[in-house]
């Protein structure tokens, strides 16, 4: 054959082959089209029955709170009332058996549908026979109200004697209570009177203090005591006073507090030095004090000094100065350092 003749074969044959590429598009076209087509048809039978499900889970749930809540307000319950919940219980297990399912096909929802609608009816019947049961429970409630008025009337007349026995009771109770106040008050009245009568006495029994006066002193090394003006050179305040005749003191040895009080108005208390804490009887507060000390009363009166040590230096000013007896305010005085 020669390229002529073969030249021409192929062109007679080119028709046929457009026309074979023609088909095959138009099939795969119309494939593409039909499978477009069929997964848009899958997809709006799952997007119904995804529909058709939540609306089954939603009756369902509403039925089911509905019938909770009934349950829970009516607890009067007979072998029909029993009957009816356990076939409630029933229908519940069929409905609730398609709702677990992911993909539950159209007939299972039909058929879940159904159930759903048994369940509702079995639901009417439990209500039904739970107002049938009130009812007559309302029933019997009024029969009884003749029996309860009966016995209230009864238990009234009792409650009334009883009323009358504990007002006896309470009578002769609060008489009793009156006497036991008035021996109380009585004997509050004397422990009081007998309280007063100790601390008048140890008021009066004090030691009395008079002229008190105070020297700033500095001490020699050979310990000697040297009067000073000087405040940066104090290292002691000398407290003197006289102790005046009173026959209601004992003789004896008398513990003395010294109090002293600084220009800025602070008490001057070391407890390393001797200073401390004592009860004022007359108010009874605790106070602080500067030096306590110990003093011969022999019972005709006498002078007494007592030495306060303080380690901060002394300022210049006016220091006040008040003994105590027993916690008894006895005295005061003052002196001005410069």
């Amino acid at each position: 054959m020669t390229d002529y003749q073969e030249q021409s074969n192929s062109n007679s044959r080119k028709p046929l082959y457009l026309a074979l590429i023609g088909v095959l598009l138009l099939i795969n076209g119309l494939l593409i089209y039909s499978n477009i087509k069929l997964k848009n048809s899958n997809k709006e039978q799952v997007t119904t029955l995804t529909e058709e499900k939540s609306q089954l889970q939603a009756d369902y749930d509403n039925l089911l709170q509905e019938l909770e809540s009934y349950k829970s307000q009516n607890q009067v319950l007979d072998s029909t009332a029993n009957a009816r919940l356990q076939e409630i219980e029933t229908r519940k297990a069929e409905v609730e058996q398609v709702l677990r399912k992911s993909n539950a096909s159209k007939a299972e929802l039909a058929q879940a549908r159904a159930s759903l609608v048994s369940l509702r009816t079995e639901v009417d019947s439990y209500k039904q026979r739970i107002t049938e049961l009130e009812q007559a429970n309302t029933q019997l409630t009024a029969q009884n109200v003749g029996l309860q008025d009966d016995k209230r009337k009864q238990q009234d007349t009792i409650s009334g004697l009883k009323t009358e026995k504990t007002t006896l009771v309470q009578e002769k109770e609060t008489l009793t209570q009156e006497k036991e106040q008035l021996t109380k008050t009585k004997e509050d009245l004397t422990r009081t009177k007998n309280e007063l009568t100790t601390r008048v006495n140890r008021a009066n029994a004090v030691v009395k203090a008079a002229n008190i006066s105070a020297e700033a002193v500095r001490l020699r090394k050979n310990g000697k005591e040297v009067n000073t003006k000087n405040n940066k050179r104090v290292d002691e305040l000398k407290v003197c006073f006289d102790m005046t005749s009173n026959s209601a003191t004992q003789p004896g040895e008398k513990e003395i507090m010294v109090r002293i009080t600084n220009p800025k108005g602070e008490v001057l208390s070391v407890q390393e030095l001797g200073g401390g804490i004592f009860t004022n009887e007359q108010t009874g507060e605790d106070m602080q004090y500067t030096q306590k000390g110990y003093v011969n009363y022999n019972g005709s009166g006498g002078k007494a000094c007592i030495n306060c040590k303080h380690n901060a230096t002394f300022d210049d000013g006016a220091y006040k100065i008040e003994l105590y007896n027993d916690g008894y305010y006895i005295g005061a005085g003052q002196v001005t350092l410069k």
